[in-house]
């Protein structure tokens, strides 16, 4: 007698990963909690790599409180000398980014938005 089987899937809606995710790989190691009105709107989170010697940063949004597409930005900057920014501004549904510089001996930090609600990561020294 064949025996059936139910499967369920379930999506859940949480913060940034400790580790590489949304396309940046290392480890995360800073965060900033993106607020209105005292409801999360998402995270910016910044990355560390030791292994390329790259930062990133992903901008995520909370889908429970800002559903569908909405405007979002995500940039990262090197404090020094050659002065890089990558940006990835745009309607997204969950993310933007993943932006990435070279670390390695540089300052470098992250800013970006979520629906018009800002945030920063301050420098981090490499």
């Amino acid at each position: 007698m064949a025996a059936a089987a139910a499967i369920a899937t379930v999506v859940v809606d949480v913060a940034p990963a400790s580790a590489g995710a949304y396309g940046c790989a290392g480890v995360a190691v800073d965060s900033d909690t993106i607020t209105r009105g005292g409801r999360t709107l998402g995270w910016l989170t910044f990355y560390w790599d030791s292994a390329s010697g790259d930062n990133c940063a992903v901008m995520v949004k909370n889908g429970d409180v800002l559903p569908g597409r909405v405007p979002m930005q995500v940039a990262i900057h090197q404090a020094e000398a050659p002065y890089r920014t990558v940006q990835d501004p745009g309607n997204y549904t969950w993310y933007a980014g993943p932006v990435k510089v070279d670390g390695r001996n540089k300052c470098v930090w992250a800013n970006g938005h979520i629906d018009g609600v800002g945030g920063v990561i301050d420098d981090h020294c490499g």
